[in-house]
């Protein structure tokens, strides 16, 4: 086994806890924010015991571990040492579609095997979307039923005040765009997003087939776009040469909102393919809260927004986002009822809840 340490036995008396156990702890990372982090706090304001899970710590074995998106043959050991022991109940919360990878290589190749093995050997599987759960369904031998819990939609995030302060060079980035757009006629799009992974197309590259659509609508429609995203170099290679206003600002989570509250429509172009057809619809609801416009590909977990985004329509009806304001606005006006009634944070920890009392209870 893994030198990370099992944790001692309960003690009499002591409540048992929810943990988490995500493959990262980085802020920046939308899977442990909207997964892990926010969860623990919502279900910790609820007077539950949920924490995040420290290998060889004194805390008494949680009763229930979720493995958020952590798989690997040693955590996988260690957890299954835990359940043995002390009759902890696992979960594996999985957020995006880790059974088909692209590449042709031994290393991805053992890494479905890694997962596979996780699927059959835990208590419970939670996955983010109907899409997902079907790959898995498909895929691999679960023991009972999955659940389905999708993310909840982030709000605008407001930093702290001395935020500006630890980050001089994010602000004047911030500033940077500010300037840029203010000398910037006609509409103004974004698309943030993670630039890519090695294992699925996508990501950033996906705006390539954009250019011809954007290019089209900017000589007669003035128009400029904003990337937000985590990689510079991709983002110089990609737009260069493009006869459309780019600007490039660094994802951070201190400025996000701030920056995407200055736009006026998201773009979401999309490859089709297994890893990006089981995606949630975070960054539609995300681009809404922020009071914008959303002209994206469709996949699954967008068509619930049909009627409050244009799907699929890369011609009139983005043209028409952009001349007509108010039309805009009654579609982001919407989206966010849309949200409110099935996405914000209480209703997902709702879901969270059931599952884990279910769970802890057997």
């Amino acid at each position: 086994m893994s030198d990370q340490g099992i944790a001692q036995a309960p003690r009499p008396g002591v409540p048992s806890t929810w943990a988490w156990w995500p493959h990262t702890t980085k802020p920046g990372n939308a899977g442990f924010r909207l997964r892990c982090a926010q969860i623990i706090e919502q279900l910790q304001q609820r007077g539950a015991s949920a924490v995040l899970y420290q290998p060889g710590s004194n805390r008494p074995p949680p009763s229930v571990l979720v493995l958020s998106k952590r798989y690997d043959s040693a955590s996988l050991a260690h957890a299954l040492a835990l359940s043995d022991t002390h009759g902890t109940r696992l979960v594996l919360d999985l957020c995006d579609n880790h059974l088909h990878a692209e590449p042709d290589a031994p290393r991805w190749q053992a890494r479905r095997e890694q997962l596979l093995a996780a699927l059959a050997a835990v208590d419970q599987v939670i996955v983010s979307s109907d899409a997902l759960a079907e790959v898995v369904q498909a895929e691999a031998r679960i023991r009972q039923q999955m659940a389905v819990i999708g993310d909840a939609a982030e709000p605008p995030h407001k930093p702290a005040p001395l935020a500006r302060w630890r980050h001089p060079l994010d602000g004047w980035e911030l500033l940077r765009l500010q300037h840029w757009l203010a000398g910037q006629p006609g509409g103004k799009l974004v698309w943030f997003g993670q630039h890519g992974v090695p294992y699925a197309s996508g990501g950033m590259a996906d705006l390539a087939k954009l250019r011809p659509v954007l290019e089209r609508l900017h000589a007669a429609l003035p128009l400029s776009l904003t990337v937000i995203s985590n990689h510079r170099p991709k983002f110089n290679t990609l737009t260069q040469g493009w006869r459309v206003p780019v600007h490039y600002l660094p994802w951070q989570p201190h400025t996000v909102s701030r920056a995407l509250a200055m736009h006026d429509v998201a773009v979401i172009p999309i490859t089709p393919n297994p890893f990006t057809l089981c995606k949630t619809n975070n960054r539609v609801a995300t681009a809404l809260l922020h009071g914008l416009a959303v002209v994206a590909d469709s996949i699954p977990s967008y068509r619930e927004f049909a009627d409050c985004c244009c799907l699929d329509d890369w011609g009139a009806g983005f043209e028409r986002l952009l001349r007509e304001p108010a039309w805009r606005q009654s579609q982001v006006a919407r989206g966010v009822d849309l949200i409110q009634s099935r996405w914000q944070l209480p209703q997902v920890v709702d879901q969270w809840q059931q599952v884990l009392t279910r769970l802890a209870s057997k």
